[in-house]
């Protein structure tokens, strides 16, 4: 069955992942840097005036308030997930809470729980379409998805 026929939102999903990977494609490399720097100095802005973990490392000193060049975001403490785990109070969003909750896969044995908006997530999605693209897939293709990690397998396929 083509379920595209069915669920216009996949058709227009899949066209703009493919017009996305064509841009991608011609895309000019030597623009890259210049454009993650200019996205990065808008989430910092961002995460500093709204999330009282950064609004606190500024605050003390510890980063940069603004990301005008690339030290600057050399100057920024690594986020490990410890810092996730110990202090999750003071990742949330003095704006609101996120649209939903994920978690990592917990293969470390401590998933870390972090908030999601919609928007977020039809970003990654798009980009895993992409991929699927890349790698052949088509409106009208079977696809089974096996997801996991192989420790969680056992050993191996055996018949009951």
């Amino acid at each position: 069955m083509n379920a595209s026929r069915f669920i216009p939102s996949l058709v227009r999903e899949y066209q703009l992942a493919t017009a996305y990977l064509r841009e991608l494609e011609t895309w000019d490399d030597s623009r890259t840097p210049d454009l993650q720097l200019r996205k990065l100095r808008q989430v910092w802005q961002d995460c500093v005036a709204d999330v009282p973990y950064y609004g606190g490392l500024v605050a003390r000193g510890e980063a940069p308030r603004e990301i005008n060049k690339w030290e600057d975001f050399y100057n920024i403490p690594e986020l490990t997930r410890r810092h996730l785990q110990d202090f999750p109070e003071k990742f949330q969003r003095r704006s609101g809470p996120p649209d939903f909750k994920r978690m990592t896969c917990g293969s470390t044995g401590n998933p870390v729980r972090f908030g999601m908006w919609k928007s977020e997530e039809r970003i990654l999605r798009l980009l895993k379409l992409v991929l699927w693209i890349r790698a052949g897939y088509q409106p009208d293709s079977r696809l089974f998805l096996i997801w996991g990690h192989s420790h969680l397998l056992g050993t191996g396929w055996r018949r009951h």
